[in-house]
């Protein structure tokens, strides 16, 4: 089944469907014009996620056939799938959290493409806020019971914190070095207010 949004008349633009798209479980995603910032991180998002969706899922469901063979999907939804959707879940956690930092930039390095840079770092005190919370989320049972969270070994909320790192990077360079802009055309939209300051000025 395929379903189709079109901007302006089922959403109102790109992020929005982009969001609304990734509530759905879909099994692919085809964006037709990335435009601007928030839709090229989201866009990277989705593509990231569902590697890490996938590198947890398959080992798990691999592991358990081996150990039950004719289990049916019920069964590895029960069992074998829950940490694979508790990967899922930190890893957009992470990348949420390191988001802050792209959108309240403290230094010139995290401000990425935008032509003000805010200075404000009370924002990286919020994000080790959230990361202590995180953190103690996942070291208390009753807490990982109430969000339906599985426990993972230290070393695999080692490796969903550098990815989210990773990505987060990854849009701060395409960001910066506005690598999209020509190829998408989005130089010349009039929406793009890091373009047209980064743009010469005519004499």
């Amino acid at each position: 089944m395929v379903a189709q949004r079109e901007v302006g008349l089922d959403t109102k633009g790109f992020l929005s469907a982009m969001r609304a798209a990734m509530r759905q479980d879909p099994d692919v995603i085809l964006v037709g014009e990335l435009r601007d910032v928030e839709t090229i991180t989201t866009a990277l998002m989705a593509a990231v996620a569902t590697g890490v969706y996938l590198a947890w899922a398959l080992p798990a469901r691999n592991s358990y056939l081996a150990a039950h063979p004719g289990a049916g999907q019920e069964q590895l939804i029960a069992h074998a799938y829950p940490a694979a959707m508790t990967a899922l879940t930190l890893f957009a956690c992470f990348c949420a959290i390191f988001l802050i930092l792209l959108i309240v930039p403290p230094s010139d390095w995290w401000s990425g493409g935008a032509p003000v840079v805010r200075g404000d770092w009370r924002m990286v005190g919020v994000v080790a806020f959230l990361f202590v919370f995180l953190a103690v989320v996942l070291a208390v049972p009753l807490f990982r019971t109430l969000f339906e969270i599985t426990a993972l070994p230290v070393w695999q909320y080692v490796v969903l914190c550098a990815l989210a790192f990773v990505w987060s990077q990854l849009c701060l360079l395409v960001w910066k070095w506005r690598l999209l802009d020509r190829w998408l055309g989005s130089a010349e939209d009039p929406g793009n207010v890091c373009a047209k300051g980064a743009a010469p000025k005519p004499t």
